[in-house]
């Protein structure tokens, strides 16, 4: 529907957009000039109504985040030190702490692979992958069987070229069975990181006064 237009088959769905349609139902048109200039400017101030309120909600969505970050740089390495603690005071190798708001501890993440330079790793791949490795290689392409058979096809220059980014398995693969590096990646060790996890609570809806007598209230 075009701006200005209005529909005759829009059925409310709202108490407040009910109302309104009454109350300008209930207002009288007055002459043609007075009502159009009327239309007009009431259209206006509730286009620019709902402009002031993105602006106004844009602020807001930056001060929260302001807040969070101000929030977990001053509060953060305190709440991660008494987690330590609680943990540290538990029996076993408990890695967590569970608390009323949520949970929080260590979680074990893997090792990763860093493409420090991503033409020498290029290279290594071209020169060490199977043909099968090197598709797996590959990140940023389409994996056509036209496309994969022309690239086990291609020189080396034309495959560092041709290609746009690199995937970590063949190089993770490589790690474990030979236990060396390839060229132009670096080896992140796997190490436990940590993290507030908040549950959303689901509070109990409050039973009415009818409710609990299985009748009609008295109030």
């Amino acid at each position: 529907m075009r701006e200005g237009e209005t529909s005759t088959t829009t059925e409310p769905q709202d108490e407040v957009l009910t109302a309104l349609i009454e109350a300008f139902e209930t207002q009288p048109d007055g002459d043609t000039d007075e009502f159009c200039n009327w239309y007009l400017r009431t259209l206006e101030e509730a286009k620019a109504a709902d402009k002031k309120l993105d602006e106004m909600y844009q602020l807001m969505k930056r001060e929260i985040h302001y807040r969070r970050q101000a929030l977990q740089y001053v509060k953060g390495p305190v709440f991660m030190q008494k987690v330590k603690l609680i943990l540290a005071a538990q029996p076993g190798t408990a890695k967590s702490v569970k608390f009323l708001m949520g949970r929080s501890g260590y979680r074990s993440s893997r090792e990763s692979i860093t493409f420090q330079d991503e033409e020498a790793a290029k290279k290594w791949a071209y020169a060490n992958c199977s043909a099968d490795d090197l598709t797996l290689a590959v990140a940023s392409i389409k994996r056509t069987p036209v496309i994969m058979a022309a690239l086990k096809k291609l020189k080396e220059a034309e495959f560092i070229e041709a290609i746009g980014g690199l995937n970590e398995t063949p190089f993770h693969d490589s790690v474990k069975k030979d236990g060396e590096l390839p060229d132009g990646v670096e080896l992140k060790p796997a190490e436990d990181k940590f993290y507030p996890w908040i549950d959303n609570l689901a509070l109990p809806v409050a039973e009415t006064k009818l409710e609990l007598e299985g009748g009609k209230s008295s109030e």
